[in-house]
């Protein structure tokens, strides 16, 4: 790190995370922050940089190789990010490892189109269910919609993918879940950690046991160089696909549904037909990215960014990549929620190698959940005032920690509902 400099330490409950961050685009092409537990690092908000250093192979997501306090040991078990840097899958790698030892040619077709819109009747059904279940709630009792609808859309379908047992899922949803956090108490992060490594040696061993049609079978059958996959990378895969598959969307679509019920008016350009849920979707991934700072890169050797900033080799990086929708020279009237603009800009897929794979489940499931929300319930409305909602304590995980809804809205002047 550059001596004389103090680091910026970042709010680990994420209560203003956008005012946050347009401070630190302000500061500089990259600023050195606490990522909590006293670890520094350089955080970087402006979205030519982010893009330079995503594809730049002077950056690495190894810590093994390029972090030198990880590989001493330096680094407490107990630190809030440790379930993202301690684990061994393709999106730590670096370079040949990353090319050797990634299994894209397993998963890469799972997630191709073709793919993805064969499983199209399993949303379908699945979201037909959740709706069921929800119309049979007390009409008179707010919902939590992030608990009851938000969260298992795209939990239910990565675990169908996954073949993630019934009696697994409520487990596996509570320690993903977990690990977003970036305020735990003492213990917590290691204990979340233990617990969410210890969900998904148990989904192998059923697997093992009683293998079946899943994405989880094939990778115990996969063979690299000859060998299975060790069961850490078999571990840290799982925690990748089900964490992913679940919590970026989980907050994508809560967002969305915030975003529409705050403007009626977006809402009621969709009814009419004359803007698409697309838009509304597209608009979302820009305004309230699910994914805000992503832990973590480090040099691999010193990066001179211009303006004084020098990131010295072994620094962690840590790449914002939500910055870009809000970047005021990038989208006009940026903080203005317009599913009508066209000059939306956004990151929040990510960029270069590690660009997010499951970008078409994400579109398919938000585009059918979305809209037969809203169609099953057209009085749904917000229980609370959109700026009264907490978000989730973090500054990597971006929406509401909880989203009490009204399924049946407030009745007219009539009774009716």
């Amino acid at each position: 790190m550059e001596h004389g400099q103090c680091p910026y330490r970042l709010d680990p409950t994420g209560a203003d995370i956008w005012g946050e961050i347009a401070y630190l685009r302000t500061q500089g092409p990259a600023v050195l922050v606490d990522m909590a537990g006293g670890v520094t690092g350089w955080s970087v908000t402006r979205r030519d940089v982010v893009r330079m250093l995503a594809a730049d192979p002077r950056v690495s997501r190894d810590p093994w190789q390029h972090w030198p306090a990880w590989a001493a040991g330096e680094i407490s078990e107990d630190w809030a990010l440790i379930s993202w840097i301690g684990v061994d899958h393709t999106l730590n790698a670096y370079g040949d490892k990353h090319r050797n030892v990634n299994i894209q040619t397993l998963l890469g077709p799972k997630f191709g189109r073709r793919a993805i819109e064969a499983r199209r009747p399993h949303v379908e059904k699945l979201v037909a269910r959740l709706l069921d279940d929800l119309a049979g709630l007390p009409s008179e009792q707010p919902v939590d919609l992030r608990k009851q609808f938000t969260t298992l859309v795209p939990a239910e379908t990565v675990m169908d993918l996954c073949g993630v047992p019934p009696h697994l899922r409520p487990r596996a949803r509570r320690v993903v879940h977990a690990v977003q956090k970036t305020n735990p108490a003492p213990g917590e992060a290691k204990e979340n950690f233990a617990a969410m490594r210890a969900c998904m040696a148990d989904l192998i061993a059923v697997k093992r046991a009683h293998p079946g049609d899943d994405l989880t079978t094939e990778l115990l059958r996969f063979r690299h160089e000859g060998g299975g996959l060790p069961d850490s990378e078999l571990i840290s895969t799982l925690i990748l696909l089900i964490g992913a598959g679940t919590e970026t969307v989980t907050n994508l679509l809560s967002s969305t549904v915030v975003s529409l019920l705050a403007h009626p008016d977006q809402l009621g350009l969709i009814r009419a037909g004359q803007a698409r849920w697309r838009d509304a979707v597209d608009e979302s991934l820009r305004m309230q990215s699910s994914f805000m700072h992503a832990p973590l890169r480090y040099a691999v050797q010193d990066i001179d960014l211009g303006d004084g900033v020098i990131i010295r080799a072994g620094d962690p990086i840590l790449l914002c990549f939500a910055a870009a929708g809000r970047e005021p020279a990038l989208n006009e009237d940026a903080d203005r929620f317009d599913i009508t603009r066209g000059d939306r800009v956004h990151l929040s897929f990510g960029h270069g190698v590690h660009f997010c794979k499951g970008i078409d489940l994400v579109h398919l499931e938000a585009e059918i959940a979305l809209p037969a929300l809203f169609d099953r319930f057209p009085r749904l409305e917000l229980a609370v005032p959109a700026g009264e909602l907490q978000p989730i304590p973090s500054f990597i995980a971006n929406g509401p920690a909880v989203l009490p809804v009204n399924l049946h809205g407030t009745p007219d002047r009539g009774g009716r509902r």
